[in-house]
C-alpha cells in the first residue's frame, strides 16, 4: 500500500491549490459512481444484444410471461391435408344435440344446407364441464350463422374485432387472439385466463374459445376439422403432410418482439414471412390450391384476420388494432407501457449523460 502523506505547501501561488486530503474524497466519489452507475450501464449493454424472437409460453395468472425459442423456420412448404367433409353437416358435431350435464343447460345444435350456404343454428352451450375463469357464469346464446359453401379469398385480408370471428364444431363461439381496449388488448392464453379447454365466459355468459378446444379435439390426425371461419375457410387442426407424406407441425410466422413479458396482441408480437408455414391470417394454401386456417400451438392460436368477405370484418388487416370497436374511448390505443424499453434495433435521440461520463471515466 503506498502511503500519502500530507505536503504543506509554502509557495505564495499555491495558496487557492486543493488540497491532498480533498483530492482523495474526490477519487472516492468518482470510483463509487463508476462502480455504480457504469456497472449498470454495462449490464444494460450486455442485455441489449439478446435478441427476443420468440413465444412466450402459457403462464398462470400469477406469473409473467417469458419468451421461449422457436424452432427454424420449416424448409418444406408444400403441404396437403385430406379432404375436408363436403356434405352438410360440414364436420359440425350435430350429434351433441340434446347432450346435457348437470347445472348446465342443454346443448343445441342444428345444421341446414342449401346450394352455397351452409347455416348452422346453436345455443354455444358447451359439451364439457363448465369451470369458470371470469365472472360470467354459462349462459345458453342463439346462434344463427351462414357459412359460404365455397368462399373466395379477397385481395385485401380483413381486420378481425371484438367477439364471434368463428364458430366451432360443436356450435360454440371461437374468438380472436385479444381481450378488450380496456385491457390492453391482451392475449387471453399468455395471460392466463383461458380454462384448460382452451375458452372463458365473455359477458351475457358467452363462452368461446381463444385457441384450439383441448377438451374437444386433442388428435395430430391431419385434416382434422376445429371450426370455420365466418368467412366459410376451415380451422384445422396444426398438423399436415408435407412433400413426402411425413406428417408435420404446422407453424404460425409471428414472432414474440415484447419486452418485460408484455403481452398485447398487436404490438408484442410481429408477422414474419418465413419464419414460420402460415401468412398474416394464421393461414395457408393448400396443395390442392384450397385454403385452410391453422389452430397452431404458437400465437395468434386460431386465425387473425379473414381471408374472404364476411360482414363482421372491422376494415381491411393492417396489423394493427381494430379502431371501430366498441365506444369512442375504446378506439385510443393503450398508453405506452410503463418501463418499456428502447428495441434493440433502434437507438435513443436524446443524451445519456451518466453513459457519457463512464465513457471519460473508462478510458482514464
Amino acid at each position: 500500500m503506498v502511503a500519502i502523506r500530507s505536503i504543506k505547501l509554502n509557495y505564495p501561488m499555491y495558496k487557492n491549490a486543493i488540497k491532498p486530503s480533498s483530492c482523495v474524497f474526490l477519487c472516492i466519489i468518482i470510483s463509487i459512481f463508476y462502480f455504480l452507475a457504469c456497472a449498470d450501464n454495462n449490464q444494460k449493454k450486455n442485455e441489449s444484444t439478446t435478441q427476443v424472437n420468440n413465444t412466450p409460453p402459457i403462464v398462470s395468472q400469477s406469473a409473467t410471461p417469458e419468451p421461449t425459442s422457436s424452432p427454424e423456420p420449416a424448409s418444406q412448404k408444400t403441404f396437403n391435408v385430406p379432404s375436408l367433409p363436403s356434405n352438410c353437416n360440414g364436420g359440425f358435431m350435430v350429434e351433441l344435440d340434446g347432450f346435457s350435464l348437470s347445472g348446465q343447460p342443454t346443448v343445441e345444435l342444428d345444421v341446414e344446407c342449401n346450394e352455397t350456404i351452409r347455416t348452422v343454428s346453436s345455443n354455444g352451450v358447451i359439451s364439457f364441464d363448465f369451470v369458470p375463469i371470469t365472472p360470467n357464469g354459462l349462459k345458453a346464446q342463439d346462434y344463427l350463422v351462414n357459412l359460404d359453401r365455397d368462399p373466395q379469398i379477397l385481395k385485401q385480408h380483413g381486420a378481425m374485432g371484438l367477439g364471434m370471428v368463428g364458430i366451432a364444431v360443436d356450435g360454440v363461439a371461437i374468438f380472436a387472439a385479444f381481450e378488450a381496449p380496456d385491457f390492453g388488448y391482451r392475449d387471453p392464453k399468455n395471460d392466463g385466463i383461458l380454462d384448460n379447454c382452451n375458452g372463458h365466459t365473455a359477458r351475457e355468459g358467452q363462452y368461446h374459445y381463444h385457441a384450439i378446444p383441448k377438451c374437444l379435439i386433442d388428435v395430430k390426425i391431419p385434416g382434422t376439422l376445429v371450426g370455420y371461419a365466418l368467412d366459410g375457410f376451415p380451422i384445422l387442426v396444426p398438423y399436415a403432410y408435407n412433400g413426402q407424406g411425413n406428417v408435420i407441425n404446422v407453424r404460425s410466422s409471428y414472432r414474440y418482439i415484447g419486452t418485460n413479458g408484455s403481452i398485447n396482441a398487436f404490438e408484442d408480437w410481429k408477422y414474419s414471412k418465413g419464419h414460420g408455414d402460415l401468412n398474416e391470417c394464421n393461414a395457408m394454401q393448400l396443395e390442392d390450391g384450397s385454403w385452410a386456417y391453422f389452430a397452431t400451438h404458437e400465437f395468434p392460436w386460431m386465425a387473425f384476420c379473414f381471408l374472404g368477405e364476411t360482414s363482421v370484418s372491422t376494415g381491411p388487416f393492417t396489423g394493427e388494432a381494430p379502431q371501430n370497436i366498441g365506444n369512442p374511448r375504446d378506439q385510443q390505443r393503450p398508453p405506452p407501457r410503463r418501463g418499456s424499453r428502447i428495441p434493440e434495433n433502434q437507438t435513443s435521440t436524446s443524451p445519456n449523460i451518466s453513459s457519457f461520463f463512464c465513457t471519460i471515466l473508462s478510458n482514464i
